[in-house]
């Protein structure tokens, strides 16, 4: 499960002086999220083609550990604040 937040890339949007106020909108914040996160994961597969990294290494804190919450492996290590073993 891959985190798209909106609401930041709205904030962003909003803050910069060069996006017109016409696009500083819900819908097109999350679709320059979405693109965003598109372009970060065709940047991890070009590096998990040459050997550079192992899709472990990339997406491993994606796992989802609980369909119902959503929960992550990320987000299970920083509520247990980063230990392993509780």
């Amino acid at each position: 499960m891959l985190p798209i937040r909106w609401q930041p890339v709205l904030n962003a949007m909003n803050n910069d002086r060069y996006t017109p106020n016409s696009l500083c909108n819900e819908s097109q914040a999350r679709r320059v999220a979405w693109r965003q996160i598109l372009r970060w994961v065709q940047a991890q597969i070009a590096l998990i083609e040459t050997g550079m990294v192992e899709l472990k290494e990339v997406f491993l804190p994606y796992i989802l550990l609980n369909i119902k919450t959503g929960e992550t492996l990320y987000s299970r290590l920083e509520t247990n604040k980063y230990k392993l073993i509780e």
